[in-house]
């Protein structure tokens, strides 16, 4: 309220919005944040992220996840773009890419499990069953408690679509229900 014309403040009550399931409000706070800084990368993220995490929708998802590396090229977060474009196109039944972008996102040294448990789950659908295992193990190394429970979990607002998906891929990988 104390500045309309702020993008990151835009992406960031965009981002609340997806967090409490409200994807009307959360699409538009991040179209608000693009419209007001086209180049805010994070917003560009946050646009691709309402897409797939919280509407189920990972075609639509892509060109906001590649604005976002594109227009920020040295993000250390930038694993997360990566992550998320190789879980969108694990989703659409495009392993090969799926898998090379989720590799890229386990590079980051500080990036924690998920980018190895997306990589697992595209290993798996890929039917590449030993990759897919040991990234998983890694995965486990770096989280301990993990499981279909835990993620599910750990991201109660993300869409059925994109959970149940991601839950089945788990599965095809190895990880327990609990």
């Amino acid at each position: 309220s104390l500045d309309p014309n702020e993008a990151m403040a835009r992406f960031v009550l965009g981002r609340l919005h997806i967090y409490a399931g409200e994807m009307e409000l959360a699409f538009g706070g991040m179209q608000t944040a693009i419209a007001i800084n086209p180049n805010l990368a994070w917003a560009q993220f946050g646009f691709g992220f309402a897409h797939y995490f919280g509407a189920g929708q990972a075609e639509q998802a892509l060109p906001y996840y590649d604005a976002a590396l594109r227009l920020n090229p040295r993000d250390p977060s930038r694993w997360a773009a990566l992550m998320n474009i190789g879980s969108a196109l694990r989703s659409l039944d495009r392993s090969d890419e799926a898998i090379a972008h989720c590799r890229q996102a386990c590079q980051f040294h500080d990036s924690g499990y998920l980018p190895h448990l997306h990589l697992a789950a595209a290993l798996a659908e890929a039917g590449k069953t030993d990759e897919a295992l040991a990234a998983l193990d890694k995965a486990t190394q770096l989280e301990p408690a993990l499981s279909i429970g835990f993620v599910r979990n750990h991201f109660p607002w993300a869409h059925e679509t994109t959970m149940g998906n991601l839950s089945e891929s788990l599965r095809k990988a190895g990880l327990p229900e609990e």
